[in-house]
């Protein structure tokens, strides 16, 4: 059975959009597919709308930023220019940690929340295929899997009580491998469930075992304290302006594609451009499921309000057993009534929410907004039958990197579980 996702950036040209879609893909085939009952190598189908989407014909010259260099980069990385695969992300990562010792970067993060440490950390692996991408989900799935069996063993504990080894170690590459050690007590199946091998806590060779940490994400670390170490002793005044002009970017390009589609949405007898090409994918998946399992739709971004129209204006004739929206702005568009089926007076004070009727084609719908994501807006108190997932990272880059999150895809996986049950 096939999954579809509606991606929420009409511009996926380039190396660094290449990394991250496999990178997603790969974590929707560890997580996501077998929560469906669906296998690793079912498809996953992608309607590229990219081609009918914004276009900033002088690269960006309207936002509000000068050409600056990053945080000192190296690479010749500027706000407004060219940027490498992972050059804007580690910008972003670099204009929000800002640290006395970028040697030490992930386990400052992992004493607040060491989820969100392998979360960043997962987010810089570079792209796999083949083999290599086999051995990358396998690593996944195992810190995955630790991470989430000490949640359930120390629940509700602070990260030190959790993981009592953290307060031993005292910088990134001591982290990493220690945690990789931690993990080879167990093994893990998709759903996080963890059975011993038998090993004693002295017996875990930290350094120099047979199980060493995967050179990748050794290089993942690498790349992370090397952005960091540019960015020490940076005045405050360049981290805002860097992330100011890193989220005028999102913001722009957001805002043309919404005003692209929009303009051309078309109406229910005849769709727009962008609706045709989304509409066309989910008749793909709706025609093949036979008796193969439910037709999941994960959309991220404006994606979401995409999907959500075409399911509800262009083609009520298509049934999606469960629709998940990711750092959308359908609960925001729908209040501003732009997607033409909201004509309701708001509600009166203290009415209860959800004054607009999700239609049964629809049969489940989740939506997914982290507190820090700028982009992200709630829609279970606009519709009558959504529920918000309430995501925290803590993390102004959140946005770009919900899907390059391993304890994100686990996590949803276990709500796609519910939902289908």
């Amino acid at each position: 059975m096939p999954l579809v996702y509606v991606h929420g950036v009409g511009n996926r040209s380039g190396n660094a959009y290449d990394t991250w879609a496999r990178q997603r893909d790969d974590l929707f085939r560890e997580f996501v597919l077998p929560a469906m009952g669906a296998q690793p190598d079912d498809a996953i189908l992608s309607p590229d709308w990219g081609s009918d989407g914004a276009r900033l014909r002088w690269s960006g010259a309207s936002l509000p930023a000068e050409q600056i260099e990053i945080l000192g980069s190296e690479t010749g990385s500027n706000v407004g220019g060219s940027t490498s695969s992972d050059g804007s992300f580690l910008t972003e990562v670099a204009a929000h940690e800002v640290v006395d010792n970028p040697d030490a970067v992930l386990r400052s993060i992992a004493t607040r929340d060491v989820s969100s440490a392998l979360d960043l950390l997962f987010s810089l692996v570079p792209s796999a295929t083949g083999e290599e991408s086999a051995r990358t989900r396998a690593a996944a799935r195992r810190l995955v899997g630790y991470c989430r069996f000490r949640e359930r063993l120390h629940p509700g504990q602070d990260q030190v009580r959790r993981y009592p080894w953290l307060a031993s170690v005292v910088d990134d590459e001591a982290f990493l491998d220690r945690l990789w050690a931690e993990s080879s007590r167990w093994t893990f199946d998709h759903t996080g469930a963890s059975t011993p091998i038998g090993q004693q806590e002295s017996a875990v060779e930290v350094l120099g075992g047979r199980d060493q940490l995967p050179a990748w994400l050794s290089r993942a670390r690498r790349s992370l304290r090397n952005a960091l170490a540019r960015g020490v002793g940076s005045s405050a005044s360049a981290v805002v302006v860097t992330a100011r002009a890193l989220l005028g970017q999102q913001l722009a390009q957001l805002a043309g594609d919404a005003l692209v589609y929009l303009g051309q949405r078309g109406d229910v007898g005849s769709p727009g451009s962008i609706a045709r090409t989304v509409a066309t994918a989910i008749e793909s998946a709706h025609g093949g499921r036979g008796q193969s399992g439910p037709l999941v739709i994960v959309a991220h971004s404006l994606g979401g309000v995409i999907a959500y129209d075409v399911l509800t204006r262009f083609r009520p004739d298509l049934t999606a057993d469960l629709l998940v929206t990711v750092g959308s702005q359908v609960g925001l568009f729908a209040e501003l009534a732009l997607l033409g089926a909201e004509e309701l007076d708001p509600p009166a004070s203290g009415a209860p929410p959800g004054q607009i009727e999700v239609p049964p084609n629809v049969r489940n719908w989740l939506n997914v907004v982290d507190w820090a994501d700028p982009l992200a807006f709630h829609a279970e108190r606009i519709f009558d039958r959504v529920t918000d997932y309430r995501y925290r990272t803590s993390a102004v880059w959140a946005h770009t990197t919900y899907l390059r999150q391993p304890m994100f895809h686990a996590r949803l996986a276990d709500r796609i579980r519910k939902a289908l049950a």
